[in-house]
């Protein structure tokens, strides 16, 4: 089977960044029939009647990352990768991926990305978020964006607004707030500022929500920040780019 892409480097599981071929478009029926489990295949034929393009391209994409991340983790621990189709890949009512085999044999947590053309999928024997967004997002107004999406305290952790380097900084703390929102199930709701950043570099930051701390990850590739959240046990001190 085509492959594009490359693993997503992980303390602890399997990640794969997916990238869209330029003919994906074209590929994408037969790679459907190659990967997809019989259920996975009828939801994918329902959505070629309903869904928009892009929608039906990013669907299949993310389903192919997270088959492709799974079988890496069964790899990892020196099992034989079940069959592409043998993974199902569903949703449960709160929108989060699930995965299970035809056999029952228990299966890692997954968390699923998507951002332009692209895809991002991680498994983890501990439940976990991913975020993945394009390096070009933030193109609006950053004091508006900044007043709306960051506390008073993050704001202090980003450099200023008229710096090159703000932009960035702001992709990648944006990126952990919404690693953490997938990973606890709650979303943003509107409210970004919940899921406030007690520390942020180029390589991690810290999110706290809800009582809890969170560890996030950062890695870059071929344009694109990921970013993945793993709850702590403890905190550490405010420190900013």
């Amino acid at each position: 089977m085509l492959q594009l892409g490359e693993p997503w480097p992980m303390q602890q599981g399997s990640g794969w960044l997916l990238l869209e071929p330029e003919e994906f478009e074209e590929q994408a029926p037969a790679i459907a029939l190659m990967l997809l489990s019989p259920a996975e295949l009828a939801g994918w034929h329902q959505m070629q009647r309903t869904a928009l393009a892009r929608r039906k391209r990013q669907w299949l994409l993310g389903r192919w990352a997270a088959k492709r991340s799974c079988r890496e983790w069964f790899l990892q621990l020196g099992k034989e990768a079940p069959g592409w189709q043998e993974i199902q890949v569903f949703n449960e009512e709160n929108g989060r991926p699930r995965m299970r085999l035809p056999d029952g044999r228990p299966l890692p947590e997954l968390s699923i990305a998507h951002s332009e053309t692209a895809a991002l999928a991680a498994c983890s024997d501990r439940p976990l978020g991913v975020d993945l967004e394009w390096q070009e997002h933030l193109q609006s107004d950053p004091l508006a964006f900044s007043r709306l999406a960051f506390t008073e305290e993050e704001q202090g952790l980003l450099p200023s607004l008229e710096s090159e380097r703000w932009r960035p900084a702001a992709l990648h703390l944006w990126c952990a707030k919404e690693a953490v929102a997938k990973l606890t199930g709650d979303g943003f709701q509107g409210r970004p500022k919940r899921f406030a950043a007690r520390s942020l570099d180029e390589e991690a930051a810290e999110i706290h929500f809800d009582g809890q701390y969170y560890g996030v990850s950062f890695n870059r590739s071929h344009g694109y920040i990921g970013a993945c959240a793993q709850e702590l046990v403890k905190s550490c001190s405010v420190v900013g780019l």
